[in-house]
């Protein structure tokens, strides 16, 4: 009898030929810990750092699609270094502007186990092969005028705001890079503040003190000149 192939059984081969592809990757690049990156529309939207046995990293893989069905997914080392990625040779829909980089280039990037240095050897799309080996997403580039926030500070949550004239309080659901140094914190949609306020914007150097209650110097997206101060969570 002819058997016919479920689609059960498609979408289970599918899977296992794509996990294939990335296991191959993996063992042919550093040892672990290994980190799992989702980067969307040029930010990374979810991470799942320090897996420890490889064999996991499929299972690791499947998650982070269903919750970022639209994110291009890549597994970095635990030199920081992308071992395997689902984007090599396609653009992401914004199309980066990839003329700053150039080979020769020293930089300044972003690993797991903090900044490291390094010099490009040369540009592949949207990825950086390093000198020192390996290739990394152009947006791990730590530019000199910005320095990135840590994705484990915590930013949002209950800020005190003084405006000069009154004093009040707000609710940030979080933050997104607005500029070559700065970011803006934006307030929950039911923040009855949100409309007069619009967003925060706050230097990124004093994201970090924001974060541990201090009082930093801001400006909202309609012009006003703020204080604002972290006093608690949502």
């Amino acid at each position: 009898m002819k058997h016919i192939k479920l689609f059960e059984e498609f979408l289970h081969e599918e899977a296992t030929t794509s996990w294939s592809k990335m296991m191959k990757g993996v063992k042919a690049g550093g040892s672990g810990p290994w980190s799992l990156v989702a980067i969307e529309n040029k930010k990374v939207v979810m991470q799942i750092i320090d897996i420890k046995t490889k064999d996991l990293l499929p299972a690791h893989f499947e998650e982070m699609r269903r919750e970022h069905p639209k994110a291009k997914i890549h597994i970095e080392d635990g030199g920081g270094m992308v071992v395997w990625n689902e984007a090599v040779g396609v653009n992401e829909v914004a199309n980066p502007d990839m003329s700053k980089f150039k080979a020769g280039q020293k930089i300044k990037w972003s690993s797991p186990k903090g900044p490291k240095e390094d010099e490009i050897e040369k540009v592949d799309g949207i990825y950086l092969k390093l000198k020192s080996g390996g290739t990394i997403p152009y947006q791990s580039v730590i530019a000199e005028a910005y320095k990135q926030v840590p994705y484990n500070v915590k930013i949002s949550g209950v800020y005190k705001v003084d405006d000069g004239d009154a004093q009040f309080t707000v609710r940030v659901a979080g933050f997104e890079r607005q500029g070559d140094d700065t970011d803006a914190l934006y307030l929950m949609d039911s923040d009855s503040h949100k409309k007069a306020l619009g967003s925060i914007i706050v230097k990124n150097k004093d994201m970090i003190s924001a974060s541990k209650g201090k009082t930093v110097y801001a400006q909202t997206t309609t012009g006003n000149d703020v204080s604002i101060k972290r006093i608690g969570d949502l």
